[in-house]
């Protein structure tokens, strides 16, 4: 039996995303590149639209659940949950340039910067809000789109929400 998934609904508990570096600096590591997250989550099986066997990402999940919650959601690496559960934030970013879309191109922004657990610090403000950010892996409700090779190149580095988790990397010695 799968645990329950777990659910946090106080939003201002959940760490923004660009406070991300520092967080995962703070242990030592650094966050993990588009092709090192290809290659740690290499042989993880992908999701399954209907089930939580190989991966936590059936489309009726309502949650992320427990890290190692889904025994066979192991990489060749044995890295867990590298699909599925929560996505990977990766160190990789672009900036869309100027274009037509929900935002106002090249204008200053600070209420994408101060947001989530640290919100009431002022962070400085985004002068482009077209910038974007990688994570891999999927979400806890993306089923068959969940997977080793999953990477979605929309994410927002302002986010604040539990769609995203936090691995870190460290160079050999």
């Amino acid at each position: 039996m799968l645990p329950e998934p777990r659910r946090d609904a106080r939003r201002e508990q959940i760490y923004s995303r660009s406070d991300f570096h520092q967080l995962i600096s703070n242990a030592g590591k650094r966050l993990p590149t588009v092709e090192e997250f290809l290659r740690y989550a290499e042989g993880a099986p992908g999701g399954l639209d209907g089930s939580n066997d190989q991966a936590w990402a059936a489309t009726t999940n309502t949650g992320p659940t427990t890290v190692g919650g889904v025994a066979k959601a192991v990489s060749q690496f044995n890295v867990v949950d590298a699909a599925g559960n929560v996505y990977d934030w990766l160190d990789s970013h672009y900036d869309l340039g100027d274009y037509s879309g929900n935002v106002t191109p090249y204008a200053w922004d600070a209420a994408v910067v101060n947001v989530g657990k640290d919100a009431a610090t002022p962070r400085g403000s985004v002068y482009h809000a077209a910038w974007r950010s990688f994570v891999g892996g999927g979400n806890w409700d993306h089923g068959v789109h969940c997977g080793a090779r999953c990477l979605d190149s929309a994410a927002g580095p302002w986010g604040a929400d539990g769609h995203v988790g936090l691995r870190g990397v460290c160079d050999s010695l």
